[in-house]
């Protein structure tokens, strides 16, 4: 047997090594939007909330409205979702990987509704 030719067990492991790259490329590909999706919610949520409070709108949330009341809307709003954000990504550190994705995506559904409901509710004023 000759050294310069690769064994089959080689480039089966150099087959299964590439493979494994690919999947660690692609799962952290997808990480990367899910949490762009939540930094993409949360930030239209805060703008749109903000915008809306200014126009009388009232905050649908009581912890976060009592917040608004005591801080005002940007220190409410940027302090709860960065607690939000926080809690968050110690459950992403902590949880299996193959089950983290639930994680950014748990974050960004209820947001994004809160962007639906306050276009909706902007666009009657």
């Amino acid at each position: 047997m000759s050294t310069s030719t690769p064994l089959p067990l080689s480039r089966a492991v150099e087959r299964t090594t590439s493979r494994i790259d690919a999947a660690l490329v692609a799962a952290d590909r997808r990480a990367w939007l899910l949490w762009g999706s939540v930094v993409l919610a949360l930030t239209l949520d805060s703008v749109l909330t903000g915008y809306g409070l200014q126009r009388g709108l009232t905050e649908a949330n009581p912890l976060v409205r009592s917040l608004v009341e005591a801080y005002g809307a940007p220190v409410a709003l940027a302090t709860s979702k960065a607690a939000v954000v926080a809690v968050g990504l110690v459950a992403w550190r902590v949880l299996p990987a193959g089950t983290r994705t639930v994680v950014p995506i748990g974050l960004s559904i209820p947001w994004w509704t809160a962007v639906a409901v306050n276009v909706v509710m902007l666009s009657t004023l």
